[in-house]
């Protein structure tokens, strides 16, 4: 009877470490595309504030170019501070 008892003990701790490594490669997978994101995110940045940098220097107000992205004249503002 024990000889039973200590082989589902162990496949419940063969299973318990499967689930376990599972759950690190998910892990790491969403690390990863969290990374991404976040890269893709800063570009995005730096392009929308050369953008705006730009249309600055060919002479449109902030008001023109919140109004032109669709975005509020404070939010502009705020990519010029940033820049």
């Amino acid at each position: 009877m024990n000889d039973i008892a200590e082989n589902d003990t162990q496949a419940s701790q063969t299973e318990q470490e499967a689930t376990l490594s599972k759950l690190y490669d998910r892990l790491g997978d969403v690390h990863r595309q969290v990374r991404s994101t976040r890269s893709l995110m800063d570009r995005l940045a730096a392009r929308r504030r050369d953008a705006v940098v730009a249309l600055i220097a060919a002479g449109q107000t902030h008001a023109q170019i919140a109004e032109s992205m669709g975005v509020s004249k404070s939010a502009i503002q705020q990519i010029v501070q940033k820049g």
